[in-house]
């Protein structure tokens, strides 16, 4: 899994980009599945927002990028 660190040009809060709750509402798992998945680098490319990098969204991009390789060839 690839972070990236604050400092991303353009807005993470419209469309275009899912939160953790989100991305845990559309795959039917709790938020700290999520988490898990995020810091074991299984998850998506997630982008790390705010000044102390605790944020965090996920394009919608990387969402479908990882359902794919999940999903196999």
């Amino acid at each position: 899994m690839q972070q990236r660190s604050a400092g991303i040009e353009g807005d993470v809060t419209g469309a275009g980009w899912v939160t953790v709750a989100e991305l845990a509402a559309r795959c039917a798992v709790t938020p700290g599945t999520v988490y898990r998945w995020i810091s074991e680098g299984t998850g998506p490319r997630v982008i790390r927002t705010g000044r102390t990098n605790r944020g965090i969204r996920i394009p919608v991009s990387a969402v479908t990028e990882w359902e794919q390789q999940l999903m196999g060839p």
